[in-house]
């Protein structure tokens, strides 16, 4: 995971109209994703293909960013397009769907070496290959639609970094792990907190990121999680 300061002038801390930016909690400038886009807009495509967190008027890890199919930088929350395929009637059916339709493969491999591309929750479901991270998009996403607490977590899986889906029902955080390919018709998920293998750095859905601060934890509620930003897409 990188780590990134974004530098800014007086000219880009002029407030203005609200369009794919993001109120970060307690900074009144408002942080526009174009902004993002005209910072890497000299950097090579190695470099701009990343997962990067950004800090904001001294606001560390305010959100998160990473590289689409359009070869541009995107608020993590953009990805939420506020797509569903049709209208599911039980819980089961996007992960069964996902696992039905949607192979896994590495972005390396899909996209000529490039390491880090990410595709929106729309795109995720009619390209019939991705990584953990597409995975999770549309599973997220679909399950919003369906009037469901459903986030994006990201993080660590072992040792290596991943996506995942959270959703919290009936008081309860269920860990759904949008990669498994296990064809199952059943509304029962694991319980968040004893899948210790998977260890969350940050939480985002269509409209708020959150980080955690302090120790690793299982849980994803609570004082360890603390909303960094508000997203507003373009309208």
């Amino acid at each position: 995971m990188l780590q990134f300061f974004l530098e800014i002038t007086k000219y880009f801390a002029k407030r203005t109209v609200i369009r794919d930016s993001l109120e970060v909690h307690g900074i009144k400038q408002v942080m526009k994703e174009s902004w993002l886009q005209q910072y890497q807009q000299n950097w090579t495509i190695k470099k701009k293909a990343a997962f990067y967190t950004w800090s904001w008027y001294g606001v560390k890890n305010a959100t998160a960013s990473a590289f689409g199919l359009d070869r541009k930088a995107h608020f993590v929350n953009s990805y939420l397009v506020n797509y569903h395929p049709f209208d599911a009637r039980y819980l089961w059916e996007p992960l069964y769907t996902l696992a039905m339709t949607k192979k896994y493969q590495y972005d390396h491999l899909q996209y000529s070496g490039i390491l880090e591309v990410w595709q929106n929750s729309r795109q995720a479901f009619f390209f019939p290959r991705g990584d953990c991270e597409d995975h999770a998009l549309i599973l997220a996403d679909w399950l919003i639609s369906m009037g469901e607490d459903a986030r994006v977590a990201v993080g660590k899986y072992k040792n290596g970094g991943h996506a995942w889906v959270i959703l919290f029902k009936n008081g309860r955080e269920y860990l759904l792990e949008a990669t498994s390919k296990r064809k199952k018709k059943k509304d029962t998920f694991p319980l968040a907190v004893l899948q210790t293998d998977y260890k969350p750095n940050m939480m985002f859905n269509r409209t708020h990121f959150w980080f955690r601060h302090g120790k690793q934890t299982t849980k994803y509620s609570g004082k360890a999680w603390r909303v960094m930003s508000v997203f507003h897409p373009d309208s």
